[in-house]
């Protein structure tokens, strides 16, 4: 169900984060990193808590138009799972690196980020390995696949093979991830 859905992505995007840090020689700190990765979309949990008819609306429309749950929020005018992901974290005093994934963990803020040259590296591998995470477990339009695509070989200065080489290591997490929370 949704909650295998949602642990699924989040554990993907953790070792996917960590797994490009340790590969491409990012200098961060790693388990801090992995940690806003795996908390990155806690706002979903408060819409599955708190609000499952409008999460329920809002994947309906992710599914069907083979977008993003951003987009679906948007499109009906629902506040971003980002901002209640942040509420939470500030709520619970979290770090602020937690905080700023669940902020920004999406194509746009990636976008943004690589424009922004004196960019956050962590914030930045987060961005990149949440949609990765996406591109491998989710059915996406192709010109999002292809925004993606690009935006993270820019962010993470690889080339297409780099990046086909990289897409085949974390389709093998996703393999190792299933099999991880199929023993829980």
């Amino acid at each position: 169900g949704e909650a295998e859905r949602y642990l699924e992505h989040a554990f993907l995007t953790a070792f996917t984060a960590g797994f490009i840090a340790n590969k491409l020689s990012r200098h961060v700190a790693v388990e801090k990193l992995r940690t806003a990765a795996l908390l990155h979309d806690i706002g979903k949990l408060v819409y599955l808590k708190f609000f499952p008819a409008h999460y329920h609306i809002l994947d309906d429309y992710r599914m069907t138009h083979a977008r993003m749950l951003a987009d679906a929020e948007s499109y009906h005018g629902f506040t971003p799972h980002s901002k209640l992901g942040a509420a939470l974290c500030e709520r619970w005093r979290l770090p602020e690196v937690v905080r700023r994934a669940c902020l920004s963990h999406g194509l746009p803020e990636l976008q943004a980020l690589i424009e922004n040259k004196s960019a956050d590296e962590e914030l930045k591998l987060v961005c990149v390995a949440n949609l990765l995470s996406k591109l491998c477990s989710e059915g996406l339009i192709d010109r999002l696949k292809h925004d993606i695509r690009k935006a993270a070989m820019e962010a993470l200065g690889i080339d297409e093979h780099r990046f086909m080489l990289l897409m085949a290591d974390i389709y093998d997490l996703r393999a190792e991830v299933q099999s991880f929370l199929r023993k829980l």
